[in-house]
This record gives structure tokens, C-alpha cells and sequence, in this order.
């Protein structure tokens, strides 16, 4: 069974329509109940805030996102009744295996015709799972791209999304990021209403996306600006925040965000802004009765406020305590969120006078030099390179070998203080640790190095746990 999906990267629509169609065609069910929110970094950001408001307004509701952090099942999650209620693996297995019979994927003539990839299958299971939850509203994350990505196959979405445009994934998208752009606002569609986080958009990028959403007759684009800063949020001097404080003009309450860096004030603007347009739409709600509609009554803005100081997004700048140590955590997969994670240590981290341990795990493609480049701004630094473990599902995805990040490293900063490669996350830890120089541990440079960190979180290896700031 296991080795039923294809694993591979293979864009476009086809076999998730006829997969779909053999299913019933459940999509058909989640018309105006979805919330699709594409973009190249913060879609997953996003989504945990929709998520978490949602879950505050008592709704039933559901999320797809991907990558997976530690197994593939942690795509999928459900809440009710504002509790988490996320689905067993004995029921996401069953469906797994239903579908793989209904569709004759596991027979070898029809396999051969309709062999979906493993992102693929994930959506059709999300897709079927919710339309028999017979969930009030779903928020479903882009894999990649968005015209061609699997999850393109929605019905008249309630609100399409875009968090943000950067490079990445040039051998899918293309090379400039007006061709990403493009791809990006293929989610949008008939009369839909389209929401975009103007933050960092070139005016071209923007001609792009507006010139897309004509084109498929979506209804006019609201840009959104990044939410504005209360204060700094310290509570004591030299400390640093473990919330932002944040308002967005228009909204009654003040934003108390969990998740930090600045990038997040575009994120939140977003969510807010899909959700105020969600509540504009006055949808049935399927769990409340007939006669009740999703609007103000239901989701307020004190409810809105509430539920978004809720959020919980694993891996990205977020502190954990190992041992007697803080460790920063981020996935920082490409130039632009490294760029955004090494703003923050430049801002947060260096002030205190800390040099920074970085340990680094890059998947096999990425631009080593111009991630590196946004991460490594002082010699006084200390690299520790490594590898991740093996991604479950996702046989594609390989580690760059941590002797190849090195030599990156010294291309870059040929006078840093100390360099070298370790086998593996823990070895890396221990030899950080044990560095004469007091650091700051900063762990980044993939999600799936970011799922380690988890595996030694739940295993308590080293003692890590989680830690407020």
C-alpha cells in the first residue's frame, strides 16, 4: 500500500479530477466553504491563524497543510466545538486504502492510467475527509505554485489568498518572480473574492496578479497592507517579546500574536482580512442548524482577537529550551524567509551582545550561497552543517551533504571564527554546546530539519522541551 502514490513532483490537475470523479466528486460539497491560500513563504502562517479563529468561533473546521512535520498525517487537522478533534490514524489509513481501491490504484492496468503522486493522494484524501465531516469551513494550503498544484481543483472558493512572492521552486514556477506570480494567482476564479498581502510586491509582480485575476474574472483584488506595531512588546528590559502586539486599521481589537519576526504583520493582515471578508458572505452553518448564519454574531472581533493569540505554527521562530540552553528554531527554507529569520537575529539576538551558533540543514537544490548570504553577517559566527533524516512519503526530497554546505560557508565567509560538519542534528547540538564561545543556537535552513528538532522534543532527548521566552 505504501508504495501506491507516486513519489514525485508532477504538476497538474488530471488525475485528481478523475480521482475525484471515481470518489464522487466530494469538492462538490465544499463549494464556498473553503479558504485557499496560496503564496512562496507564510501560506502555512496563515493558515494557522484562519485555523485557530475558527476553532475560537466553535465552528467546525478543518485544514490541510504541506509539508508534513513529522509523519504525512500531520496535514490533516479538525477542530469542534473550539477543541482540537484531529482525525486517528486508523481513519486517515481506512480512507487512504479506500481510495486507493476505489480508484484501482492498486491495480495494474488502471494504475498505470490514474497513479496519483503522494501530494496528490493527500489532497484527495483531505478533500474527501472534509466533504464527509461535512465541515462549516476548510483552509487549504497550496502545495506549490497554484495553477497546476493539486488543490487548484476547488469550487468556488470563499476567499482565494496570496501570503506572499519570492523565489522558489524555479524549476516548477520559473525564473523571475512575475512567472511565479503568475502561477501563484492561477488559484483565483469566477467571481471569488481575491485577497493579496501587498508587502514586497514590485509594481510588475502586481501587474501580474491583477492582470490574472481579470483574466479569469475574479472579483477586484484587495491588497493588504502589513498590520502596524503597538509597541515592541518586551516586558523587561533586554528581554525579548514572546507575543506582538499589533492593530489593523479598521479592526476594534488589538492583535497579540504568538508568532514573532516582522513578516508576521503581513500574515496576520491577511487572515484578518479573509476572515472579515468570510464573515461579510453570511454562509450556512451546517453545525449550528439551519437558520444560523457565519457573521458578525459568530465571529466578532473579539473572537477573531482571541483566537489568533491562540495560534500554534511549529519551526518558525519559535524558542525552545534544550537543557540549560534556548535554542531558536526556523525553517528558513529559501533566500526570502532566511532573509526574514536573519533580520530577526540581527534585531532580537545580536543586540544582546551573543554571538550565533548556527546549525544548518539544506535540501538538495537550494541556493546554498544566497540563503547563507542572509543568515551569515558576522565573522564572529560559529556553522555547524548537518543533513535531516529521511522524509516519510516524500522519497524526492534529499538533504544537501552538510561537506557541500561547508564549503559554502567558507566560499562566503572565508575569516568566520568556526566552521565544520557533523553527521547529524544531535551532534551538532552536543558540539555547539560545547563551544568555549557562549552562542545563541539557531536551528534552520529546512522544515525537515525543523521535524528533527521535534523527534528529540518528543523523545526528550537532551531534555527539550518547550520554553516561553
Amino acid at each position: 500500500m505504501s508504495a501506491m502514490p507516486r513519489g514525485e513532483i508532477d504538476p497538474g490537475l488530471g488525475r485528481v479530477r478523475a480521482a475525484l470523479e471515481r470518489l464522487g466528486s466530494p469538492q462538490q460539497s465544499l463549494a464556498g466553504r473553503v479558504l485557499h491560500v496560496a503564496g512562496t513563504n507564510g501560506k502555512g502562517s496563515v493558515c494557522a491563524m484562519l485555523f485557530s479563529a475558527l476553532r475560537q468561533a466553535r465552528l467546525r473546521v478543518a485544514m490541510f497543510t504541506s509539508p508534513h512535520l513529522v509523519e504525512p498525517f500531520d496535514s490533516f487537522r479538525l477542530a469542534e466545538d473550539g477543541q482540537d478533534k484531529d482525525f486517528s490514524k486508523e481513519q486517515l489509513t481506512s480512507l487512504q486504502l479506500e481510495i486507493a481501491q476505489t480508484c484501482g490504484l492498486t491495480d495494474g492496468e488502471a494504475a498505470r492510467t490514474l497513479t496519483l503522486t503522494t501530494f496528490e493522494l493527500q489532497v484527495v484524501m483531505a478533500l474527501t475527509l472534509f466533504a464527509r465531516q461535512k465541515v462549516d469551513m476548510a483552509i487549504i494550503e497550496v502545495g506549490m505554485g497554484g495553477r497546476d498544484d493539486a488543490t487548484n481543483v476547488l469550487i468556488q472558493p470563499a476567499v482565494c489568498a496570496i501570503s506572499s512572492i519570492a523565489m522558489d521552486h524555479e524549476k516548477f514556477l520559473g525564473s523571475t518572480r512575475e512567472e511565479i506570480a503568475s502561477h501563484k494567482a492561477g488559484i483565483f476564479q469566477l467571481d471569488r473574492p481575491a485577497v493579496v498581502a501587498a508587502s514586497g510586491m514590485s509594481e510588475s509582480v502586481k501587474k501580474v496578479i491583477t492582470d490574472c485575476a481579470k483574466a479569469v474574472g475574479s472579483r477586484p483584488i484587495t491588497w493588504v497592507e502589513p498590520a502596524e506595531v503597538v509597541s515592541p512588546g518586551a516586558s523587561q528590559q533586554g528581554e525579548i517579546a514572546e507575543v506582538q502586539r499589533l492593530r489593523v486599521e479598521g479592526f476594534s481589537e488589538e492583535l497579540q500574536l504568538p508568532l514573532l519576526g516582522d513578516y508576521q504583520r503581513s500574515n496576520a493582515a491577511l487572515a484578518l482580512a479573509m476572515l472579515l471578508e468570510l464573515r461579510r458572505q453570511h454562509l450556512a452553518l451546517r453545525t449550528s442548524g439551519s437558520q444560523q448564519v457565519l457573521d458578525e454574531s459568530v465571529l466578532d472581533d473579539g473572537t477573531i482577537a482571541s483566537g489568533m493569540a491562540a495560534t500554534k505554527w511549529a519551526g518558525r521562530l519559535e524558542w525552545l529550551q534544550l537543557g540549560t540552553d534556548r535554542v531558536l528554531l526556523d525553517g528558513a527554507h529559501n533566500p526570502h524567509a532566511a532573509e526574514a529569520l536573519g533580520g530577526y537575529v540581527d534585531k532580537a539576538v545580536r543586540p544582546r551582545g551573543q554571538p550565533v551558533s548556527w546549525v544548518i540543514a539544506l535540501s538538495a537544490g537550494k541556493d546554498a550561497i544566497a540563503i547563507l548570504h542572509e543568515l551569515l553577517h558576522s565573522d564572529e559566527d560559529a556553522v555547524y552543517t548537518v543533513g535531516f533524516s529521511e522524509v516519510e512519503g516524500m522519497p524526492w526530497v534529499q538533504a544537501q551533504a552538510p561537506d557541500d554546505i561547508l564549503a559554502s560557508v567558507w566560499s562566503l565567509r572565508p575569516h568566520l571564527r568556526h566552521a565544520q560538519a557533523c553527521p547529524d542534528l544531535q551532534s551538532a547540538l552536543e558540539v555547539a554546546q560545547a563551544d568555549a564561545v557562549a552562542s545563541q543556537i539557531v536551528i534552520c535552513g529546512s522544515l525537515y530539519l525543523v521535524a528533527d528538532c521535534v523527534r528529540l522534543q518528543r523523545s526528550k532527548m537532551h531534555g527539550l522541551q518547550q520554553a516561553k521566552i
